[in-house]
């Protein structure tokens, strides 16, 4: 029979570790609130600290102070209740005193955090076992009764700490999948269209994917996202934006170009014409009420950029990702670098597929018009288009109509896509930082030849698609 106290199965020095740890670098718990729960924890005070911080920081404030601490315990007569039977002189001097305890990397945050887990997992396995102890001596309890009650506790706790408990089968979430799929259309079909309404025919904008534009250097790649950004904030879409090569001031002035329509030096020479500062001003204020966080990073790291993803989905609903744009930074664009791959599955999968965002990104192409790691970008990405400007030649053949730009949409998973001789056409106003469709168009036959009747499929796979 078990005698040893549940105590002997905690380490208090763990806990305080990661409560220290959070106290200190807050934007860490985005890493393990998804494993770690404040029940977890064998100390109470622990729990309730470890809630505080962690709705704190769900509610988007970022300064874990004594004050903050106080109002977020108070807001909850339990957790207040709880706090209250520990003799803590004041939470500024608990604050104070943790600091002996922070780890500043995650990877010690994620191995003491898993040491927490594991010893809450043989806590609770302890408690099963001494139930069923108990039961063991019950004369009326047969085998399969002893058997049945022992699996139960065991999956269930399999369930909770191992596999997780939101596994279920699939036909139990169709009524909830077909619920998204409703809500995703749109007056321009389902998800959210591009600006560019050329690229309705191939794709829209859908949570969990992933679209990057290629696009060889100083040919307005930047340019071409900043307009779909634009567009989304001026349809109420909140939006972020990792830029790696423009800084705040070097944006800013760029997007009051596109929004105002006045040419960018004189914004910035202040060599204004009749109506342009009040277009500018117009502009400056219609920013300031949008949802967007534009974060300039010249090298971003992956936990960073995923940590502040997940910040803003708490702070302002964050719904699309825009990274400008996907590099290698080993000096020369080296095509057996897997950094560009490593950083386009972590924008994919964990980026928008954990968190439920549309990524938008851009990545450089080279003199031969490859990029770096290409194999896998085109792997993870959703889709993969072409941008760049026309040659001379091309432009005579099109004419002023047919623009100076050209999009192809070369890899797509949810459709479409165009072979190497086909083209869009666009005006791209650099003056501006404005891009819009070219007014004429490469002729091509609207009607798709690869769509399939249901008589095929039903022939040929034995397959009924729709009810009779």
């Amino acid at each position: 029979m078990i005698q040893k106290s549940l105590a002997e199965i905690s380490d208090t020095q763990a806990e305080a570790t990661v409560i220290a740890t959070l106290l200190a670098h807050p934007h860490m718990i985005v890493h393990i609130d998804q494993t770690l729960r404040p029940g977890y924890f064998y100390g109470q005070d622990n729990r309730c600290m470890f809630w505080a911080i962690r709705e704190l920081y769900h509610r988007g404030i970022e300064n874990i102070d004594s004050i903050n601490l106080s109002n977020m315990i108070n807001s909850n007569a339990a957790v207040a209740r709880k706090m209250s039977e520990y003799n803590i002189p004041s939470l500024q001097g608990y604050i104070e005193d943790s600091r002996f305890y922070v780890r500043n990397s995650l990877e010690e945050l994620k191995e003491v955090s898993n040491r927490i887990i594991s010893l809450a997992f043989k806590r609770e396995l302890c408690k099963a076992c001494e139930e069923v102890e108990r039961d063991c001596f019950n004369v009326n309890y047969d085998l399969g009764q002893l058997n049945d009650k022992f699996n139960a506790k065991v999956d269930n706790l399999t369930k909770q700490f191992v596999i997780g408990s939101d596994i279920t089968e699939f036909g139990n979430k169709v009524d909830t999948l077909w619920e998204n799929v409703v809500s995703r259309r749109t007056s321009g079909g389902y998800g959210i269209p591009s600006k560019f309404s050329l690229l309705g025919k191939f794709f829209n904008y859908v949570p969990t994917n992933l679209y990057v534009f290629k696009a060889r250097l100083k040919e307005g790649k930047s340019a071409l996202l900043m307009n779909e950004c634009i567009n989304m904030l001026q349809n109420d879409v909140s939006c972020v934006y990792f830029d790696t090569e423009m800084d705040d001031d070097y944006f800013f002035t760029r997007m009051v170009a596109n929004i105002s329509g006045v040419e960018l030096n004189r914004i910035e020479s202040g060599n204004y014409q009749d109506g342009d500062e009040e277009k500018i001003y117009a502009a400056i204020n219609w920013i300031k009420t949008r949802k967007f966080v534009h974060i300039y990073m010249t090298e971003p790291r992956k936990d960073e950029v995923y940590a502040i993803c997940k910040r803003l989905t708490y702070s302002m609903d964050l719904q699309v990702v825009f990274y400008d744009y996907l590099k290698c930074n080993d000096g020369d664009g080296n095509l057996t670098s897997n950094i560009l791959g490593a950083m386009t599955d972590h924008l994919k999968n964990k980026v928008c597929g954990e968190l439920n965002l549309i990524g938008i990104a851009a990545a450089q192409l080279n003199r031969g018009f490859e990029v770096a790691d290409s194999d896998k970008i085109e792997r993870y990405a959703s889709a993969s288009i072409f941008w760049g400007r026309k040659s001379p030649e091309l432009i005579q053949k099109d004419g002023v109509d047919g623009g100076n730009c050209m999009m192809r949409v070369d890899a797509n998973r949810r459709g479409m896509r165009m072979d190497e001789d086909e083209r869009l056409n666009f005006i791209f106003d650099g003056a501006r930082m404005r891009i819009a469709e070219a007014s004429k168009q490469p002729s091509e036959d609207d009607e798709n030849p690869f769509l399939v009747d249901d008589n095929y499929m039903n022939d040929n796979y034995g397959m009924q698609l729709a009810p009779t």
